[in-house]
């Protein structure tokens, strides 16, 4: 009887150290910390031939699946898969935190990081609410061990879609067990760094071959477009100093280019090429790896117009003037 009120009381005090953690989950979620001797960080990668994906496996044997191994740069759809109730989890995207369900696909290009929390098998137990007397009666044991492992898990997993182009990759890191097997760039073979990471050091396209350093992975490639370099923009029109008369004509040196048009609180995408109506410009070239350039441009109105604007301005007026002549000398001859 005295064991079996020890053994409830255990379980009460291990329900709620379990919360504690989750609490403490939200933190990390935040931070990638978590403060508690009872979270460890353990994450061993295998692979399931028959369905090609990877397994990822804690220490206390919760597992969730991957199609690409952590760390992997890639240009495929990435899916991950868990089991219901097996982890808590959190999915970044450049920082930024996102929905996800098990067997979404992604593809939108980014850096993700999968932080995720495997729980001991107590959680999947239907665990009643804890008394008062279990949790803080004379017999409480805040000692008692319920299962041989009773840990919480934590471990994060990292992957990245590269967009068309990238202006942020310095360095390449091999994939969870995988060494480089060789980097072409622009088609040719370039000398490698070493067999766990290269450095980039010039733009072009790239290509990375994988080879497995366990026995049963498969081969794999990264492939991506390094660009550091500003887009340039042609504009026509415009003298020395940035001055314009009547209007500019914008020509982008690439493709993917995207004009933005600035004046003063009001901003646009240039759509076509002229831009004509007066004002102080500035003008923002993007690439499709956020590389940007800016113009300033200042266009005053053409001579040629001010000038016919003018004239009929005063035709205007002169025959505003006959007119209202005319009408008091009717009037006059009235009298």
């Amino acid at each position: 009887s005295d064991r079996r009120t020890n053994f409830m009381k255990g379980r009460g005090i291990f329900f709620v150290s379990v919360f504690s953690l989750l609490t403490a989950f939200n933190a990390f979620a935040q931070t990638e910390t978590v403060s508690s001797s009872a979270v460890q960080d353990h994450l061993v990668q295998g692979y399931d031939s028959a369905a090609k994906m990877y397994t990822q496996t804690f220490a206390n044997k919760k597992t969730f699946r991957t199609n690409v191994p952590n760390r992997m740069i890639t240009s495929r759809s990435v899916v991950m898969e868990f089991d219901t109730g097996e982890l808590i989890y959190t999915l970044t995207r450049d920082g930024e935190a996102m929905a996800y369900e098990s067997g979404q696909i992604i593809t939108e290009p980014g850096y993700y990081c999968l932080k995720a929390m495997a729980l001991p098998e107590i959680l999947a137990e239907d665990v009643p609410e804890p008394t008062i007397d279990q949790l803080y009666g004379e017999a409480a044991m805040p000692e008692f061990t319920l299962y041989e492992d009773d840990n919480v898990y934590q471990s994060c997993f990292y992957f990245f879609i590269p967009g068309k182009a990238e202006n942020r990759l310095d360095y390449i890191n091999a994939p969870e067990g995988y060494q480089i097997g060789y980097v072409e760039k622009n088609g040719q073979r370039v000398p490698g760094d070493s067999p766990d990471w290269q450095r980039l050091k010039e733009d072009g396209s790239y290509r990375f071959l994988w080879n497995p350093v366990k026995e049963g992975l498969p081969v794999c490639e990264s492939v991506l477009v390094r660009d550091t370099k500003a887009p340039f923009l042609e504009i026509d029109g415009v003298k020395d100093g940035g001055y314009s008369k009547g209007g500019i004509s914008v020509y982008a040196d690439e493709a993917d280019i995207t004009i933005r048009v600035t004046d003063g609180s009001f901003s646009w995408n240039l759509d076509g090429s002229k831009l004509e109506r007066p004002g102080i410009y500035e003008i923002t070239a993007v690439d499709a790896a956020g590389n940007q350039s800016r113009y300033g441009v200042v266009i005053d109105m053409d001579m040629t117009w001010a000038m016919v604007l003018a004239g009929a301005a005063l035709a205007a007026a002169i025959g505003a003037c006959i007119w209202y002549i005319h009408v008091q000398k009717k009037k006059i001859q009235v009298r």
